[in-house]
């Protein structure tokens, strides 16, 4: 499941959720093709991976809270990206064509190495 984010509380509860299990966060852009093709393989993943959290936020349509969360955790915003927290913090960041089910599967699995 990928649940929404639109407010600050709901950025508040995915930060603290990491704290717990590895927690993607996917920055979508729906006017733009190469996000829709990162979407796909965003959510893809998301369905076959049980032992990690989803979100996402629609970066037009939530403009200030997207560039709050790229100053909240220092990482400079771009769409379509994905930023992977765990234990409270932002660990692994990547962005446009970048964005594959083979790089999520191993940004979590470095991630889950460092235990």
């Amino acid at each position: 499941m990928i649940d929404s984010l639109k407010t600050n509380d709901d950025f508040k509860k995915l930060v603290e959720d990491s704290t717990n299990k590895p927690v993607f966060l996917f920055k979508h852009s729906s006017a733009c093709p190469v996000s829709a093709r990162a979407w796909r393989a965003f959510s893809g993943f998301a369905e076959s991976e049980a032992n990690a959290g989803f979100w996402r936020v629609l970066v037009i349509e939530d403009r200030p809270l997207s560039m709050q969360i790229a100053d909240d955790t220092g990482i400079h915003h771009q769409s379509p990206q994905v930023i992977l927290f765990y234990k409270g913090e932002p660990l692994w960041n990547e962005s446009h064509w970048s964005i594959s089910e083979k790089s999520l599967s191993a940004a979590l699995s470095s991630v889950k190495e460092k235990g």
